[in-house]
């Protein structure tokens, strides 16, 4: 873990971490107050290794989530649109880029955007 000022980071990119890694990751995370950011970016991280992690964002502080350049896919966009439009929802960054989403996918997950209230 580094401390990036008062920011709590765990910076865990570009290991070939799959989705039996990001459950591990998760399951660490679960009840976490501490970490606020997590980026898994450059990973080989699917739908059910982000499902694992998307599943414990409520029980934790996280505000920034990075998850570029991992095979994610629409679900995995589903699985965040839903989270986000939770009242137990902190995320204020998420970062997806280069991860095979489609248009169809970012229409729903633009719509979960509308009714957020913290993203901006």
């Amino acid at each position: 873990m580094i401390s990036n000022g008062t920011l709590r980071v765990l910076s865990i990119k570009g290991n070939y971490i799959t989705d039996e890694g990001a459950g591990y990751i998760a399951k660490a995370l679960e009840h976490n107050k501490v970490i606020q950011e997590l980026d898994i970016s450059f990973n080989e991280i699917g739908t059910r290794g982000f499902s694992d992690i998307v599943e414990v964002l409520p029980t934790t502080n996280m505000i920034s989530l990075f998850a570029n350049r991992n095979p994610l896919g629409d679900e995995c966009l589903l699985m965040l649109s839903s989270h986000i439009s939770t009242p137990d929802a902190k995320l204020k960054r998420i970062e997806l880029c280069t991860c095979k989403l489609s248009d169809k996918g970012f229409a729903q997950f633009l719509v979960a955007l509308q009714t957020n209230k913290i993203i901006s």
